[in-house]
């Protein structure tokens, strides 16, 4: 029987200050305070202690110090640990910093159940063992659908598919063509800077990587295209993968900075804290977390760009939506307030609309998990605010967010924080 029974491992690592921690010494830091409550999008909608942030962290001590011992099968436990939205809101509400998200994430592997299809979870292992597969299937993909093709087989289409196919604009693009139409070099000889651009970025949105390039364009940088990062592992449980997957992303940036060390900077808020918090991944390997703390303060997001100057329509209501995944997004979201602060002048103060984030970003393409509910919370706020444009720090919230504010509130638009202050 005892196959069957919760077992999550007593040297699970999770972030904790400066330094990973164990899980069961993460939890045991909950001093049950209330604090993360309120921020908890899960707990506001289904107010019971069981789904709250403190009572998943409780549940978390009580099954790693072996104090209850529950069954695998136990549905109340599934829903525990699938409900979790993963925003880390909770976490930025707590006073220790208590990494919630990553609790779950321990429970969800403990219960050997994958969030993801099989066919999307296939397909993702694809970017980070063979990009040019990657590559090749997903330009095929988008080529079918631009054609017809998805309408036809839509019937065929797997769950997330079809998510997918709901959510993306009429008219995608590769960033590489893009880049080749442009002229530009993606290896300069004497770079100043490094650009990992994101998966929407260079499948979905490319002019949003062109922008980011051209407010680069000084910093001759270069350009990290098909550079699996391990944050899909990491999300879904192949920790041995993430991890080689992160070594070869700190030799790429070591080759790239022998002469001084070069900041990376990302388009994705989910990749900035992921990469960030590369040496929680190497914590039991001292020579290599060293290297990950240097990488790490390097590390920078498109808020650290160049945004114009001047303020730009003083009757456009704006709002700031931060939604993340495992970690807050703290520093970003207060760089992102000053930037659009400084365009838009008092309107985005007027316009701070609900407490409640998005759905963390794709949450929507591994389950149903409250996506709609959220949805729908937020565009009755954007309504009764009468809010014009929503600056979404994810790329992948303003698509979810997008899809559906039409259909509802079609007076408002959802964009992704780069295109903030661009010209028309």
């Amino acid at each position: 029987m005892a196959k069957y029974k919760v077992n999550i491992p007593v040297s699970t690592l999770v972030p904790g200050g400066q330094n990973a921690c164990l899980l069961q010494q993460s939890a045991a830091h909950c001093t049950r305070c209330n604090s993360c409550l309120q921020s908890c999008p899960a707990y506001l909608l289904n107010p019971q202690e069981t789904f709250s942030p403190r009572g998943r962290v409780q549940l978390i001590r009580l099954l790693s110090e072996g104090k209850i011992s529950l069954d695998v099968s136990d549905p109340l436990l599934k829903e525990i640990a699938f409900s979790c939205t993963l925003c880390a809101r909770c976490t930025a509400a707590c006073a220790g910093q208590i990494p919630v998200a990553h609790h779950m994430l321990a429970l969800r592997n403990a219960l050997e159940k994958q969030p993801l299809p099989d066919t999307l979870r296939l397909f993702l292992f694809a970017y980070g063992k063979y990009p040019g597969l990657f590559h090749w299937i997903t330009c095929s993909g988008l080529f079918l659908r631009r054609l017809g093709f998805a309408n036809l087989l839509r019937p065929l289409l797997p769950k997330w598919l079809k998510h997918a196919q709901a959510i993306l604009p009429a008219k995608t693009g590769s960033f590489r063509r893009l880049l080749h139409r442009q002229k530009i070099q993606t290896q300069p000889e004497k770079p100043q800077s490094i650009y990992l651009p994101s998966l929407y970025t260079q499948y979905i949105d490319p002019q949003a990587g062109l922008l980011v390039y051209k407010r680069l364009a000084a910093k001759q940088p270069v350009l990290l295209l098909g550079q699996a990062t391990g944050w899909f592992e990491y999300m879904y449980g192949n920790r041995t993968r993430c991890l080689q997957i992160a070594k070869k992303v700190l030799l790429t940036w070591e080759k790239y900075s022998i002469q001084r060390p070069l900041p990376l900077i990302t388009d994705s808020i989910e990749l900035y804290s992921f990469l960030k918090n590369y040496p929680l991944l190497f914590d039991k390997i001292p020579g290599w977390k060293q290297r990950a703390q240097t990488f790490a303060k390097h590390i920078q997001f498109i808020t650290d760009l160049p945004f114009s100057s001047g303020e730009k329509n003083r009757n456009q209501r704006i709002a700031l939506d931060t939604s993340s995944v495992l970690y807050p997004a703290t520093e970003p979201a207060e760089r992102a307030q000053k930037i659009l602060s400084a365009l838009y002048g008092k309107n985005l103060l007027q316009c701070a609309y609900s407490a409640v984030p998005l759905p963390a970003a794709s949450i929507g393409f591994a389950s149903d998990s409250n996506t709609a509910i959220l949805l729908h919370k937020n565009i009755r706020d954007i309504a009764r605010q009468q809010i014009d444009t929503v600056y979404c720090l994810s790329a992948w919230s303003a698509l979810e967010l997008n899809a559906v504010l039409p259909l509802k509130y079609p007076s408002a638009q959802a964009q992704f924080f780069i295109y903030a202050g661009a010209d028309e």
